[in-house]
C-alpha cells in the first residue's frame, strides 16, 4: 500500500525506536478541500502534540508502529507495524470503506 486516504480530523503518528513521528511524510497522502494547517492539525482542536503523545504513551506503553488519532473525539488506536493495519483501522472504525467496486468487475 502507497497511500492512505483520511479526513483532516484524523491524525496518523508513527513510534519508531528513536521517537515519534507526525503523518507528514511516511508514504501517507492527505485530502483536503480548504486550507489547513497539517502540522498543527491538533490545535484546531484544542490539543497539543504533547496532550496526545503523552495519551499514546499511557494507553499502549509506546508500542512501536502506528497509531490514530481522532482528534476530534480523542480517540486514540494502535493499528500496527504497517500502512495496511494504519488503512484496516481507518475500515474498522467506520472512517473510509474498502473498494470493491474493482473486486465485483475484476
Amino acid at each position: 500500500m502507497d497511500y492512505i486516504f483520511y479526513p483532516g480530523y484524523i491524525q496518523v503518528i508513527k513510534r519508531k525506536p528513536n521517537g515519534w513521528v507526525h503523518s507528514k511524510g511516511d508514504g501517507i497522502f492527505k485530502l483536503s478541500d480548504c486550507e489547513f494547517d497539517w502540522i498543527n492539525r491538533e490545535k484546531y482542536f484544542d490539543l497539543t502534540k504533547n496532550q496526545i503523545l503523552t495519551e499514546l504513551f499511557r494507553r499502549y506503553q509506546g508500542k512501536l508502529g502506528y497509531y490514530l488519532v481522532h482528534l476530534a473525539k480523542r480517540e486514540y488506536y494502535y493499528c500496527g507495524l504497517n500502512l495496511d493495519d494504519v488503512q484496516q483501522k481507518l475500515w474498522e472504525i467506520g472512517i473510509t470503506q474498502p473498494d470493491t467496486a474493482g473486486e465485483a468487475n475484476g
